[in-house]
């Protein structure tokens, strides 16, 4: 990685263990076996709202009037502090499985989370990086696009707030797309439809596009906003629409549209941008 990448703190370096190598099916072997664990405590969790709702069903007719109940197949995303709140049980141990497999603007980013476009902020898998990760959410300057690019920035950047928003958003749609939410697995957010605002209409994933151009240097008059708030702003309401707080609560603000209900489908590889074509 150049050295122009880098900035607020060190390299993070991968594993440099001198153990001699194993094969690949090994590593391969275990890597699945983390997966299984993982997707295991996520299924037993899930099972067990299940039970709690069939039981408020019982107690309140109709099963969903009461907003401290859960609804059965109610979407999952979390806002930057939310993401920071569920860095034990969420970002530590499903980072490396919501990435395994992402794609950004058609180049495999395994195990990175990469943001922007002609700059960039970068997360790796490793707990370094992870640490910084948590760190760094929530941003909440004033908005901005990136003068540079990032690789595991743990202090604000430039682009305020906005960084932290996409940063966000890139997370809710990987862990979607894998289906490792807490309480319902996930669904292909970035096909959600915004139903307000400056881009009712658009999918969750055009927005994500404009998103990082704006993040990455495009002037945010180029997609029909006033200013880098305003952005801000859409990838907020986006974030918070179905707000996780805990198992107890549940929140549909009502601006987004979702494309399906029901069981989730199963996990895909998650693709920045998807749902983007105009």
């Amino acid at each position: 990685m150049p050295a122009a990448l880098i900035s607020h703190g060190r390299r993070v370096k991968g594993d440099l263990r001198t153990d001699a190598p194993q094969s690949a099916n090994h590593f391969e072997e275990a890597h699945e076996l983390k997966r299984v664990r993982f997707l295991s405590a996520a299924t037993l969790f899930a099972a067990l709202a299940v039970v709690l709702i069939e039981a408020a069903s019982a107690q309140y007719p109709g099963g969903t009037q009461d907003p401290n109940i859960r609804r059965r197949y109610m979407p999952v995303t979390l806002t930057q502090q939310g993401w920071r709140a569920h860095a034990r049980d969420l970002v530590y141990p499903g980072f490396r499985f919501a990435f395994a497999r992402f794609s950004f603007y058609g180049k495999l980013s395994k195990n990175h989370l990469v943001v922007g476009r002609r700059n960039i902020v970068v997360f790796d898998a490793n707990t370094a990086s992870l640490s910084r990760l948590c760190l760094f959410l929530p941003q909440t300057g004033p908005s901005g696009s990136l003068s540079r690019s990032y690789v595991s920035p743990w202090s604000a950047t430039e682009a305020g707030a906005l960084a932290g928003e996409v940063v966000a958003l890139t997370m809710n749609v990987a862990y979607n797309d894998e289906r490792l939410m807490p309480r319902q697995p996930g669904y292909d957010l970035e096909l959600f439809v915004v139903a307000q605002g400056p881009f009712r209409r658009r999918t969750v994933g055009q927005v994500l596009d404009i998103a990082n151009r704006i993040l990455g240097g495009d002037s945010p008059r180029l997609h029909g906003l006033p200013n880098h708030e305003a952005m801000t702003a859409v990838l907020r309401a986006i974030n918070s629409n179905y707000e996780f707080i805990d198992y107890d609560t549940f929140y549909d603000r009502g601006y987004l549209i979702p494309n399906r209900y029901g069981l989730a489908d199963p996990p895909h590889a998650p693709h920045v941008p998807r749902g983007a074509e105009s």
